[in-house]
């Protein structure tokens, strides 16, 4: 009876919420649900995408030498959403570095914090990183939506690919698009970041934590963020999650909406949360300084 139960409940789930299909050029994925496919070229909006083999955007590690070598983690505003590699903070960092840095963009639009670190420790056994930017936090605190990806439910992880999984992840959306409430949790998002900057610490690595590049940092409406009807102090209550975290594990914490300060946000950004490519120099800039001062680069 127990078998057919779970069985019944498994043919369910994979009939009624079969593996979505994902916008190009992202494809699904067994860990983290959705990915960039490696060794990929496209063009979209007139910006260039390439991959390398280890399905992150931009070139190859250097394996060849002896470098310093960063990886940036995050969603589709580190990725570089709408912005040429180059212009993007992990490009325009590495160029700043010279030939002793190589820096991997490890963001992958709609990435939440569990699905970043799964992707960390993939990279891991080919190009540990010396030094870890964290740039995670939009995705994190956006509002769940019933219209949202199966796949995005970061609580159940991998159990989402099984239909059992898809089931309770959708039901899980559901709860917590009717409650008004982010894709990841406060405990969530605290636990994963807390966890991944152990873990490089824990290997002799460096961090740095960054406070995004957003509307809501730049200057927040009175009450709540328009377009999602967003609390502005939920984005204050992550925010302090990255504070917390900063102070406790000893490891420097960038606030872009500091470094915009008395700057339009259209100067910056392409819509609440993107950076273009002046917000992306702007970070990218601030990145380098503090890499020198902490005495990371060579």
């Amino acid at each position: 009876m127990l078998l057919a139960c779970v069985g019944g409940l498994e043919a369910a789930g994979r009939a009624l919420y079969p593996v979505p299909a994902l916008p190009p050029p992202l494809v699904f994925d067994a860990q983290t649900g959705w990915a960039l496919p490696p060794h990929h070229r496209s063009t979209m909006n007139n910006v260039q995408l390439r991959t390398n083999s280890l399905g992150l955007r931009g070139h190859e590690p250097v394996l060849d030498r002896p470098v310093t070598r960063a990886m940036v983690l995050g969603d589709s505003s580190a990725y570089g959403w709408m912005v040429a590699e180059e212009q993007s903070f992990a490009g325009r960092l590495e160029a700043l570095g010279g030939a002793g840095l190589d820096v991997q963009n490890g963001g992958v639009p709609g990435f939440t914090c569990p699905q970043s670190r799964a992707l960390y420790q993939r990279v891991l056994p080919t190009a540990p990183p010396d030094i870890l930017v964290v740039y995670s936090l939009t995705s994190d605190k956006r509002m769940a939506s019933a219209g949202d990806w199966p796949l995005a439910e970061p609580v159940f992880g991998p159990l989402g690919l099984v239909g059992m999984g898809r089931l309770a992840s959708q039901v899980s959306l559901r709860l917590r698009a009717a409650r008004d409430a982010p894709l990841s949790s406060l405990r969530l998002y605290r636990a994963c970041m807390d966890d991944l900057v152990s873990e490089q610490r824990a290997r002799g690595g460096q961090v740095v934590l960054v406070v995004p590049l957003t509307v809501d940092g730049i200057a927040p409406p009175p009450g709540q963020d328009e377009d999602h009807g967003e609390p502005v102090a939920l984005h204050d209550r992550y925010v302090a999650v990255l504070e917390d975290l900063s102070q406790r594990q000893g490891v420097p914490l960038l606030d872009c909406s500091e470094l915009a300060a008395g700057t339009a946000p259209n100067d910056l950004l392409l819509d609440n949360v993107h950076p273009n490519a002046r917000g992306h120099a702007l970070i990218a800039d601030a990145l380098h300084r503090l890499l020198r001062e902490q005495g990371w680069l060579q």
